[in-house]
């Protein structure tokens, strides 16, 4: 069985397994941390963990000015 390779598993914004390449995936509980996941394959019962970048923010309440 070949893996996805990483390229590939950011074009597909993590949808599939990078094993099996099938979409039956759950969260491992627990597992999220800063920027990471960990992830579980229900088909073919692979785990991996899901690395996330920051790439920019998006403000939805701006501070209160004072005076």
């Amino acid at each position: 069985m070949h893996r996805m390779t990483k390229k590939d598993f950011a074009y597909n914004n993590g949808w599939f397994c990078p094993f099996c390449y099938l979409g039956s995936i759950d969260y491992v509980e627990n597992s999220a941390s800063r920027l990471e996941e960990t992830k579980k394959c229900l088909d073919c019962n692979a785990e991996w963990i899901e690395h996330h970048k920051v790439s920019h923010y998006t403000v939805i309440k701006k501070p209160e000015t004072k005076g």
